[in-house]
C-alpha cells in the first residue's frame, strides 16, 4: 500500500473519484487542493485545502508537512489552468527524492506545448504521464517523455 498525494486545484468529477478509487485499493491518500474546496465525504482520505494562490511561497510552507508523511507517489492533476509556482515546487520536491514517483495527468490538453514551456518541462521530468484521449497523447509526440 502506497502513500499517494493527489494535487489538484479543484475537487471535480475526475480528481475526487480517483482519490476514492485509490483509497478503495487500500492506499493512503492525501488530497491537496485549493482553500475553500470541499468534499462531501472524505471516507478516510486526508483532505488538505491549503492553497489560495498556488504560489511558490505557499508550496514552500506546505513542504515540511509533506516531508513528515513520506509519500511514495506525487500525482499532479492539471486542468485547463497553466502550471503555477506551487506545482513546480511540488514537482521539484518529488524529483529530489529518488524513491518518489512523479505522475502528471493532463485533463484538458488542446494545443501543442512550446519549447521551454513550464508544463512541457514538468511532463519531461514526470515518471508517468496520462492524457484523457489518444489525440491528446499524439500532441506529446516529439517530446522527451519517458512513459
Amino acid at each position: 500500500m502506497a502513500k499517494i498525494i493527489l494535487v489538484t486545484e479543484k475537487v471535480n468529477s475526475t480528481s475526487w473519484p480517483l482519490a476514492l478509487s485509490l483509497k478503495a485499493q487500500q492506499h493512503e491518500v492525501i488530497f491537496l487542493t485549493s482553500f475553500g474546496e470541499e468534499a462531501a465525504n472524505t471516507d478516510g482520505i486526508r483532505f488538505m485545502a491549503y492553497f489560495k494562490k498556488w504560489s511558490f511561497l505557499e508550496a514552500i510552507r506546505v513542504l515540511p508537512m509533506l516531508f513528515s508523511y513520506e509519500p511514495q507517489v506525487l500525482h499532479i492533476i492539471l486542468d485547463q489552468a497553466p502550471l503555477k509556482g506551487a506545482h513546480a515546487v511540488l514537482a521539484s520536491y518529488a524529483k529530489s527524492h529518488p524513491l518518489m514517483v512523479l505522475t502528471t495527468s493532463l485533463l484538458q490538453f488542446e494545443r501543442r506545448l512550446r519549447t521551454g514551456s513550464p508544463t512541457r518541462l514538468l511532463l519531461q521530468e514526470s515518471d508517468i504521464v496520462t492524457c484523457p484521449s489518444v489525440d491528446s497523447l499524439a500532441k506529446l509526440r516529439g517530446m522527451n517523455v519517458r512513459s
